[in-house]
């Protein structure tokens, strides 16, 4: 009798590779298993899509009604849409009815964020001669830099108020851009603002208005009331100084405002 034990007898027999019945192929089973995952994550993408796109159109459009109100202030009644060789923007009136201005949404060339770059409204006056204002919609630029663009400045800082400072106002200029700082009226009319670099003294000429806070974000509102070719930075020949540190996403956004004004001027010959 052997007295070899029976389960070294079965460990001596060669290694039989398992078996996987009569099933598909792996070159075909793997593929197989990859399109149905696809089809379903594609599924589940566009029922989602399909549940949240309205309101992402509503939101963006409760965003363009808040900077049309912004830019156009006491000025702002209703917008109409209107399309001209594939290309919408809107005709802007004031609560009697009246044409105050046309406005047009576009994405702005050459950002840092080529993947979502900015997009902005940009309003001009109906003769297309100057910028009424501009502000970003849309933006993905980088935080701390490119994001400066939608700063908006305070009314009063901490060392304001420790000072006893009062609150700053906006002075919209008569040629164009604005100022943020602290306003004294003087008897003569003239008025004197007091910014970082000093104290500067307008006559009454030269001061479309002042308003008080809440203000527009600082270098988007140095558009306001600007011409056409002053739109642009003070080293490509203009009067719009870039945001430190991140010249790329001014250059962009002064070229969305030039580009907002070519397809209106296009989009208004067609009409005409």
């Amino acid at each position: 009798m052997s007295d070899e034990h029976p389960s070294a007898a079965a460990s001596s027999a060669p290694c039989a590779r398992p078996s996987t019945g009569a099933g598909m192929p792996d070159w075909v089973r793997f593929p197989l298993v990859l399109a149905v995952v696809g089809a379903i994550s594609a599924g589940s993408l566009g029922t989602v899509y399909g549940l949240t796109a309205e309101r992402i159109r509503a939101a963006q459009g409760r965003k363009v009604e808040l900077a049309l109100a912004s830019i156009l202030g006491e000025r702002w009644g209703r917008a109409e849409k209107r399309s001209a060789e594939g290309f919408e923007y809107y005709e802007l009136f004031d609560r009697q009815g009246a044409r105050v201005g046309v406005g047009a949404e576009v994405t702005c060339p050459d950002c840092y964020n080529k993947g979502e770059p900015i997009r902005l409204l940009v309003v001009f006056d109906p003769g297309l001669e100057r910028v009424l204002g501009a502000r970003v919609v849309a933006s993905k630029e980088t935080p701390g830099l490119g994001e400066k663009a939608n700063e908006a400045p305070a009314s009063r800082s901490i060392a304001d108020i420790l000072a006893r400072r009062p609150a700053k106002s906006r002075v919209v200029l008569a040629e164009g851009g604005t100022l943020v700082g602290c306003v004294e009226r003087r008897p003569d009319n003239s008025v004197a603002v007091s910014l970082p670099s000093g104290t500067r003294t307008l006559g009454e000429s030269e001061v479309a208005a002042v308003q008080e806070a809440p203000f527009p974000p600082a270098f988007m509102d140095q558009f306001t009331g600007r011409k056409v070719a002053e739109a642009r930075l003070v080293r490509d020949g203009g009067k719009i100084d870039a945001i430190t540190g991140a010249t790329v996403t001014s250059r962009a956004v002064a070229r969305g405002v030039e580009r907002a004004f070519e397809r209106l001027r296009s989009a208004l010959a067609e009409k005409r």
